[in-house]
């Protein structure tokens, strides 16, 4: 809505404008899993603006492990003297990179509780699917891919059963991306407080 205004703003200044909107720093004053699903949310929305925002970044890259002096405890990258770890934001968007696909693809969802984006290659043969739970119950997913034969190829899940969870030094993988193929496979089901990402391969004779 707010990218929605912006853009309508410029407009309105200018009809021939040719400015556009690049985020720099989303703002969130923590480093849990909550963030990572702000940021997943941020994403499917810049998705659907990608003619008007050229990027959104997260704050901050780099934070050292009990500092934050600014009161800013919203780090992706965490360090101690001896070793350097993600925590879910960081996790969120190396898999939003991972599964970038150029063209953004129709989409929509009548689960208040899901917010959901899909993007698409340029050469058709892959759609994939950006799934982001905010609500702290599991959610069933009746996927539908118009005029296209289909199967899910991988999925990809980042989950917390406790949206304020991160991850410590002493277990820094405890909220980290993981191989969720099969499960939707066979529940299409994604878990509570979660980020998910779903790569269906297009043009295939077998749907599972």
């Amino acid at each position: 809505e707010a990218l929605g205004t912006c853009r309508d703003m410029f407009s309105r200044l200018n009809p021939k404008t040719t400015m556009k909107v690049a985020v720099f720093e989303e703002n969130g004053w923590e480093h849990g899993q909550r963030r990572a699903l702000s940021h997943a949310a941020v994403l499917a929305a810049v998705r659907e603006f990608g003619d008007f925002v050229l990027t959104s970044c997260p704050a901050n890259a780099l934070q050292a492990d009990g500092q934050n002096d600014s009161g800013w405890d919203q780090g992706q990258v965490f360090y101690t003297t001896d070793r350097v770890w993600l925590q879910p934001c960081g996790w969120a968007q190396q898999m939003a990179s991972a599964f970038h696909r150029g063209l953004l693809v129709a989409s929509g969802c009548d689960d208040e509780g899901l917010i959901v984006s899909a993007t698409k290659d340029e050469g058709g043969r892959s759609v994939v699917l950006h799934v982001v739970n905010t609500r702290g119950a599991k959610r069933k997913l009746e996927l539908a891919i118009a005029d296209e034969k289909w199967r899910i190829s991988k999925a990809v899940s980042l989950s917390s059963p406790d949206p304020q969870v991160d991850n410590p030094p002493d277990d820094p993988e405890r909220i980290s991306p993981k191989d969720v193929t099969e499960s939707i496979r066979s529940s299409m089901t994604v878990e509570p407080y979660s980020y998910t990402v779903i790569e269906c391969q297009l043009g295939c004779a077998l749907r599972r």
